[in-house]
């Protein structure tokens, strides 16, 4: 299988060990700020020769070279790393590609979500009250947008929607910038789905990284740790305890159902649909 890599910044790099973990037999690399990897004339030529394409460039060079790369290859399969685009409207040229295409909403591919996913799918959750996000953090050393509802809260409300498998309604949005600047550095969205109270919060901010999830359910209550990929299970008539997690890279999840989507089988990771859903979600700007 031969796989191209847009952008050799740090997710590309990560992208390209993860892909050579996965016995990705050759791997070509764009990236205009790379000398040796500049030539985008003659990796748009090679692409009639990719099985798919990894796109981890800055969001405002996601759907232009996206676009290049169908015209040249109207087979290939994309994987473009969120958010998807920097507005609606730009995504939008992405639709009638819709079919070739996957977002790299990554946490979906992350144990403890698969874990809840199946959870409760499986009922074992009972009914599920309210669910609590938290994703913040120290400030990036660079800025790859600067709005961190965008680059950060849009995680959790996809993984939301994965795990319910609905959009959320009634939302409210509150976003601020603790230094009067035009970066948006603190997000809470607030959201319903159905009978379900969702509580987001993203922040560049606090001192300490932080990645979790609550949930409020029927049998108790969840606290769950991304980082350590972890579940602790509080349940309402007995002891605690931790629910047992199949502990894995997320990435190579991720990229692992990519290259079997490039083979052509089905896979569960964001498609447009629900990865443009989620920008409108966190941005406010109308589908």
């Amino acid at each position: 299988m031969r796989i191209g890599l847009c952008g050799y910044g740090v997710m590309g790099k990560n992208h390209e060990r993860v892909f050579k973990k996965l016995n990705v037999e050759s791997i070509d690399i764009y990236d205009p700020m790379i000398d040796r990897f500049s030539d985008w004339n003659g990796f748009l030529g090679e692409s009639s020769n990719f099985d798919g394409v990894s796109i981890c460039s800055p969001t405002k060079f996601h759907v232009g070279p996206a676009i290049d790369l169908w015209n040249a290859n109207k087979n290939l399969k994309i994987l473009i790393e969120k958010p998807i685009s920097y507005s609606i409207e730009e995504a939008k040229r992405l639709e009638k590609f819709s079919d070739k295409l996957v977002v790299g909403h990554i946490e979906r591919c992350n144990p403890i979500i698969i874990k809840l996913k199946e959870l409760y799918s499986n009922g074992d959750l009972g009914d599920i009250f309210s669910i609590k996000t938290v994703r913040n953090g120290p400030p990036p050393v660079r800025y790859m947008n600067d709005n961190v509802a965008i680059d950060l809260l849009v995680h959790d409300v996809d993984v939301v929607n994965y795990i319910l498998g609905m959009y959320p309604t009634n939302i409210d949005r509150r976003y601020k910038s603790s230094s009067n600047s035009e970066i948006i550095d603190y997000a809470i969205l607030i959201a319903d789905y159905a009978n379900v109270n969702a509580i987001f919060e993203s922040n560049w901010i606090t001192p300490i990284k932080i990645r979790s999830i609550e949930i409020t359910c029927t049998h108790g209550y969840l606290m769950c740790d991304y980082i350590k990929q972890s579940i602790e299970m509080y349940p309402i008539e007995s002891n605690p305890f931790n629910i047992d997690v199949h502990k894995a890279e997320t990435l190579h999840n991720e990229l692992s159902l990519f290259l079997d989507f490039c083979r052509g089988k089905r896979v569960d990771l964001c498609g447009y649909v629900d990865s443009i859903s989620c920008l409108s979600f966190v941005s406010g700007e109308h589908l």
